[in-house]
C-alpha cells in the first residue's frame, strides 16, 4: 500500500503540490517523497 508521513512546516510556508520534500539528519539524507494536496 501506499505510504506517507505528516510533515508540519513554519507557519507562512505554502510549498506547491509536486515540490520534493527531502529529510536530512545533518548533511545525510533519512528519506524523501512529493508533496500532496492537503486531504480533506
Amino acid at each position: 500500500g501506499e505510504r506517507g508521513a505528516i510533515v508540519e512546516l513554519d507557519e507562512g510556508a505554502t510549498p506547491a503540490p509536486g515540490q520534493a520534500c527531502v529529510l536530512y539528519d545533518g548533511s545525510r539524507v533519512l528519506g524523501g517523497g512529493f508533496i500532496r494536496r492537503p486531504q480533506a
